[in-house]
C-alpha cells in the first residue's frame, strides 16, 4: 500500500497502514477476508480519536482492504469523525468471491458443498461464516460517504460486484470505473483519472 501512502501523504493526510492480522508482522494466524478485522480498525479510530478528538478520518482500502473498510462503514455507532470511505475492488460476500476463485482455477468444483463446507470449517476455527461476512449487509447499514472502485476487467473480484455494492449502499455514494483495469490495477491503468476522482471525492467531505 506504500504507493496509495505516498500519494494521500502528498495531499495533506496523515497516514496510519496497519497490517491486517495474520499479516506482515501483525498476530493471529486466521484471515477474517476484513470481516473480523473491521473489529481492530474500530479499535485504531478510537484510538486516534482519543488523541485527537477532532481528527478527520478517511478510510481507505484496496481488494480485501476494500472490503475491510465497507464492513467498518457498517459498524453502530461508528464515530463522526470518520468523513469518508474509499473502497477500491471489494468484494460482496466472502461466499461469492471464494466461489469465484475455486470456479477459476479448479472449475469442475461447485460452490456446494465445497464453499459451504470451507464456511462451517470457517465457523469452528475462525469464528465467522462466509455468508455471515457480507460487504452488501455492511453498506445496506452505513450512512458513511463512499466511492466505490473497480476495474472493468477484473475477474479475480468480478466486476459485477461493483454494481451489486452500489445499488445496495444507502450512504452518499459515487463510483469510478476504470476501462481496462483488472483486479487492484485501476491505480496503475490511468492513474490521473484514479487519483483526481479521488480527490475530488475526499474535497467534498474534508
Amino acid at each position: 500500500m506504500s504507493a496509495w501512502a505516498q500519494e494521500l501523504y502528498s495531499i495533506g493526510f496523515n497516514v496510519l497502514c496497519p497490517n491486517a492480522r495474520a499479516h506482515g508482522k501483525s498476530e493471529g494466524k486466521v484471515t477474517g477476508m476484513g470481516y473480523l478485522e473491521r473489529k481492530d480498525i474500530i479499535l485504531w479510530i478510537n484510538e486516534i480519536v482519543k488523541n485527537n478528538p477532532t481528527a478527520q478520518i478517511l478510510l481507505f482500502g484496496v481488494s480485501m482492504g476494500g472490503a475491510t473498510v465497507l464492513f467498518t462503514s457498517g459498524e453502530k455507532n461508528l464515530p463522526e469523525n470518520v468523513k469518508a470511505v474509499v473502497s477500491d475492488c471489494a468484494f460482496t460476500r466472502v461466499y461469492d468471491e471464494f466461489g469465484n476463485v475455486i470456479r477459476r482455477y479448479i472449475p469442475f468444483l461447485p460452490d456446494f458443498p465445497v464453499v459451504d463446507s470451507a464456511s462451517v470449517v470457517c465457523e469452528i476455527r475462525g469464528g465467522y461464516s462466509f455468508r455471515d461476512a457480507s460487504c452488501v449487509k455492511a453498506v445496506k447499514r452505513s450512512d458513511t460517504p463512499t466511492l466505490f472502485i473497480h476495474g472493468s476487467k477484473d475477474t479475480y473480484v468480478p466486476f459485477h460486484m461493483l454494481h451489486t455494492l452500489y445499488e445496495n449502499a444507502a450512504c452518499p455514494k459515487e463510483k469510478l470505473i476504470v476501462e481496462g483495469a483488472g483486479h487492484a490495477d485501476a491505480r496503475e491503468t490511468d492513474p490521473e483519472l484514479y487519483w483526481s476522482t479521488v480527490k475530488a471525492f475526499v474535497e467534498k467531505y474534508f
